[in-house]
């Protein structure tokens, strides 16, 4: 029997609740955690999962294929050349624009204290990293969190890539800085709002 003053909990899909307690060495924000569906759509998901972080309706990654390169069977055949690929740096801030989402590009990585600044603001902040062996395409991952465990920085982070190695959890913001020591953070899209 439920009393007087409670309300029953109710999530929306794709929403993750934290239920830890609140901290002031760390706090993360609840960007749920979306795979790629295809291998080059590191992008697609990331923006899926600031689309669904703002509560927007859900954006399919193939519909954000689409859109972006111009096609009509990303959702038939994501697989196929003209789908499956990287985006263009510019294409991010714009994938945002159109869901309202304002964003603002910072051609660098950018320091820890900025990016508690932006999660303490409740934003999400993206993360592209390129790979020295420029064969492999750049990947972008989503950073929902920070903690400070005995003066040492930390990130959480949203990973899409399906892989054994991915960044995906608490990570050394040292780590995300050098991605395995065989990449660099090259850009950064703070003040992700509505």
């Amino acid at each position: 029997m439920r009393k007087e003053n409670e309300v029953p909990l109710r999530v929306k899909e794709g929403k993750s609740i934290n239920f830890r307690e609140p901290s002031p060495n760390e706090k993360i924000i609840n960007v749920p955690q979306i795979i790629q569906e295809q291998s080059n759509w590191c992008w697609a998901a990331c923006a899926e999962m600031v689309i669904r972080y703002y509560n927007e309706s859900a954006t399919q990654q193939c519909e954000l294929a689409n859109k972006l390169f111009n096609r009509t069977e990303c959702c038939s055949v994501p697989s196929s050349p003209n789908c499956n690929r990287p985006c263009e740096t510019r294409d991010i801030s714009n994938l945002y624009s159109r869901k309202h989402i304002h964003s603002k590009f910072v051609e660098d990585a950018v320091p820890f204290s900025e990016l508690q600044s932006e999660i303490d603001a409740d934003h999400p902040v993206e993360v592209v990293y390129f790979w020295r062996d420029w064969e492999k395409p750049g990947h972008s991952v989503i950073v929902r969190g920070w903690r400070i465990e005995d003066k040492e920085e930390f990130v959480h982070v949203n990973d899409p890539a399906d892989s054994p190695t991915t960044m995906s959890g608490l990570v050394a913001y040292s780590e995300l800085l050098t991605p395995y020591g065989e990449g660099d953070w090259s850009y950064t899209w703070i003040e992700i709002q509505r």
